[in-house]
């Protein structure tokens, strides 16, 4: 960047000088031809530069679709605009494009463990004729015939020769002598075709991290190029991504496509095997066939340096190609490193657990008791699940909320689910704190963020085993969706079960058929006084029969309610002492006040 101004400073000058030239025989004002030769120069290259880098900006901010408040800060946003996903450019070496070209063309074969794997070529060209033009990080082609070869080869070139005299031989690392009657112009362009499908490949894959396309997407894109079975696991061992097109008979393999994760049987022999030992200490380990492991494979750990994003498996089937696939599969899981870091930085371990079994993908408790263990939650515990939704058309990124609430609740677990936010919270102990308490607890800490978000929250009641989750997330849609005051921003489910019992049993009979006749005339007497008679019933059974709370509720006095009371028992000969019949009245009001609410 610096050299490219530079060069348009020096053009500039020049282009000046030029123009003063010209316009001064015309008797113009040194100034007059100053201010015109600056508005031609600003017309024709600064203004187009500054429309050109404001069009870069533009698109950048499009797709990643930053906004007011985005999560992002700035120093991102210049790393995306000047850096490259997969950090360094992809290093294709003298091995790699032999092992390809043995892989395309196995009459070629032979063995090429000595070449050189460090130094990564520019390209592939013909031979010069002259060494003056020779460039030391390109591999050249010649045959026999070549003058350089008779004159002796540089000792740090890296050449291929066609001899078809001889046989195929690797002299110093760099030097490949090669058995074969094909022409070399043919044997350039198979080379060179080789050089562009390894540079296309992972040009490809780093579009698709720019274009956050799927794990599942970027492993397809790869099985032509590693020809070698390969699975994409997250931090809880579910499957997001695997071969489709490459058949194999593997035990734990096939077992694992069909589950859709690593089983807890798999897990133990991993265990016992140190698999997970060794890679927490090394990143990757290769292991060879042993029992349930029918086929040596390799695993990586796919991580950043303060959390593991998840793991990558390789089954090595042909010895000859171990290095080649070892090392395009290490560019993969570098690329998905990157496309898992830049998307999902902020996605937790559990992100994935607790969608599968939102929408139903896992049921089977013992599969939830495997995978639980690796994502710090607990399959028995307290919790309540948190519901956000906004007032309005969202303006904030969802993530931006995600983050703003994990920092403020460490302890919650929140992730987005069908375009809700969900917080997972673990309550303490309900025999010493009640569960109201804790909520307003946490509502006290969240309440500003979500009022300036302009963000209602549902609650649901809590639960003890997390495989209840998904009660819990219908629980907040019903409660958010009964809340009829569009100011309300917490809404207890706990407030509302019984209205969405109500709501439930109608669809499937009128709740008109539960309801005491009897309230219905007592709703039809005339009111005489400061309460109606169903207002008085109402209170008397909720107070639990207590006249005095009844009274204070009604604002009457004691004698006055019981008055009343005595005379609605008599009339409507009401059985009070009843425990059955009491209940059988008050789950009457409560139907003739929810069928009153709904009119």
């Amino acid at each position: 960047m610096i050299g490219l101004f530079a060069a348009s400073s020096h053009l500039m000058t020049s282009i000046k000088h030029a123009l003063k030239q010209i316009l001064q025989p015309m008797h113009c004002s040194l100034f007059t031809i100053m201010v015109f030769i600056d508005f031609l120069l600003f017309l024709f290259f600064i203004f187009p530069v500054f429309i050109i880098l404001l069009r870069r900006i533009r698109f950048i901010y499009k797709t990643y679709n930053f906004q007011k408040n985005s999560a992002l800060s700035i120093v991102t946003f210049y790393n995306i605009v000047y850096s490259k996903p997969g950090g360094e450019p992809m290093k294709i070496t003298m091995d790699l494009i032999f092992t390809r070209l043995f892989m395309e063309q196995p009459q070629m074969r032979f063995d090429i463990s000595a070449l050189d794997k460090e130094k990564g070529l520019t390209g592939v060209r013909l031979l010069p004729v002259e060494k003056i033009h020779l460039k030391y990080d390109c591999l050249y082609v010649c045959d026999n015939t070549h003058p350089i070869i008779g004159d002796g080869i540089p000792e740090e070139l890296y050449i291929v020769c066609i001899d078809p005299s001889t046989k195929s031989t690797i002299q110093n690392s760099r030097h490949i002598f090669l058995c074969s009657e094909i022409e070399v112009a043919l044997f350039l362009n198979i080379l060179q075709e080789i050089y562009v499908s390894f540079k296309d490949w992972h040009s490809r894959l780093e579009r698709m991290v720019i274009e956050n396309a799927s794990v599942q997407e970027m492993l397809s894109a790869s099985e032509a190029m590693i020809q070698a079975p390969m699975l994409i696991y997250d931090p809880s061992l579910k499957i997001i991504g695997a071969t489709e097109s490459i058949e194999i008979k593997d035990k734990i393999f096939n077992e694992v496509i069909r589950q859709g994760y690593l089983p807890n049987e798999y897990i133990k022999f991993f265990e016992q095997e140190k698999v997970f030992l060794n890679l927490n200490r090394q990143g990757a380990a290769e292991s060879a066939p042993k029992d349930l492991r029918q086929h040596r494979d390799y695993i990586r750990i796919i991580q950043t340096k303060s959390e593991v994003l998840g793991h990558g498996v390789l089954l090595l089937l042909d010895s000859a190609n171990r290095n080649y696939q070892i090392y395009l599969f290490q560019a993969l899981c570098d690329l998905i490193l990157d496309n898992l870091n830049l998307h999902n930085a902020q996605n937790a371990v559990y992100d994935y657990l607790l969608t599968d079994i939102l929408n139903g993908a896992l049921r089977d408790e013992t599969a939830i008791a495997d995978r639980i263990k690796y994502v710090g939650l607990s399959l028995h515990a307290d919790y309540v699940l948190m519901m956000l939704r906004f007032e309005d058309s969202n303006s904030v990124p969802v993530r931006f909320i995600i983050n703003s609430l994990a920092m403020l609740l460490p302890s919650a677990k929140v992730f987005s689910y069908e375009g809700d936010i969900l917080a997972l919270l673990q309550l303490h102990d309900l025999s010493k704190e009640k569960y109201r308490d804790q909520i307003d607890g946490f509502w006290s800490i969240i309440r500003e963020e979500l009022t300036q978000r302009r963000l209602r929250c549902s609650v649901s009641k809590s639960f003890d085993r997390i495989t209840k989750i998904t009660t819990a997330y219908q629980q907040c849609q019903a409660a958010y969706e009964l809340e009829t005051d569009q100011k309300a921003q917490l809404i207890l489910y706990e407030d509302y079960w019984l209205s969405h019992l109500f709501e439930t049993c109608s669809k499937i009979i009128p709740l008109e058929n539960f309801c005491n006749p009897v309230i219905k005339q007592i709703a039809a007497k005339k009111q005489t006084g400061a309460a109606s008679p169903l207002e008085i019933l109402t209170a008397y059974l909720e107070s639990d029969r207590q006249l005095t709370q009844a009274a204070e509720t009604l604002h009457m006095h004691r004698n006055n309610v019981l008055y009343h009371i005595t005379r609605l028992e008599k009339e409507y000969n009401l059985e009070m002492d009843d425990s059955d019949k009491r209940l059988h009245l008050q789950i009457s009001l409560k139907i003739w006040q929810y069928l009153n609410d709904c009119k």
